[in-house]
């Protein structure tokens, strides 16, 4: 009778370091996720002001310039890419600035796959201004040199890079076709995805499911 009394004894408090053992692993990786996304959160919101000091200078070179030129054009193009991706940024400190950790495991994920899409969709907007490669050019020229080069360029040279930047048009609307979470398989796929999401929000996303683990074991 004795003996059963500490088996019963030794098994209460084996369970009890168990659980224990699972409360601290929870609270460690719950930690992990948490400044992990901090980092994600001080990077966007940098992202954020850089964008706009961008926007500002592009804006007032517009302004700045007498009339309409390709310099004009291009930073004009330019301001737009710039402003997409300072919507991009400010989405993405918003969702993770809501991220409510005390809702339960599931509505974390949730939140973490809907941060994930978000921020994979602003980066092929990105890739599609890869093709517009001459507005860079035109404007940095512009930029660097106060002389505006594009009523200096023959027609060859403008009709080879115009086929090129069609070759561009292509090769990004494969690349596009192709970047989903379903071909992470794909290794350029998958270090494409990682880079665009961000490698704390992607170990956020496995710390999370650690602890779904966890909590299901």
């Amino acid at each position: 009778m004795e003996l059963d009394n500490i088996q019963s004894v030794w098994q209460q408090y084996n369970q009890e370091i168990q659980v224990n053992v699972k409360l601290n692993a929870e609270a460690a990786l719950k930690q992990k996720v948490q400044d992990g996304l901090k980092k994600v959160l001080a990077y966007r919101i940098i992202e954020c002001a850089i964008f706009t000091v961008i926007i500002s200078g592009l804006v007032d070179f517009i302004k700045a310039e007498p009339a309409f030129t390709a310099p004009i054009v291009s930073a004009g193009l330019l301001c737009t890419f710039a402003i997409i991706g300072l919507i991009g940024s400010i989405g993405q400190v918003v969702m993770i600035s809501k991220l409510d950790y005390s809702r339960g495991i599931t509505r974390v994920q949730k939140q973490l796959e809907n941060i994930k899409v978000h921020a994979l969709g602003i980066f092929k907007l990105i890739l599609c201004t890869i093709p517009f490669w001459m507005a860079y050019f035109f404007f940095g020229f512009k930029l660097i040199t106060g002389f505006d080069i594009f009523p200096e360029v023959n027609s060859t040279w403008l009709m080879s890079n115009l086929i090129f930047s069609g070759v561009l048009i292509v090769a990004v609307a494969y690349m596009l076709s192709q970047l989903s979470f379903k071909n992470m398989h794909k290794k350029w796929v998958n270090k494409l995805v990682t880079h665009a999401i961000g490698r704390e929000v992607a170990a956020a996303a496995s710390f999370i499911e650690e602890i779904d683990n966890f909590k299901r074991d």
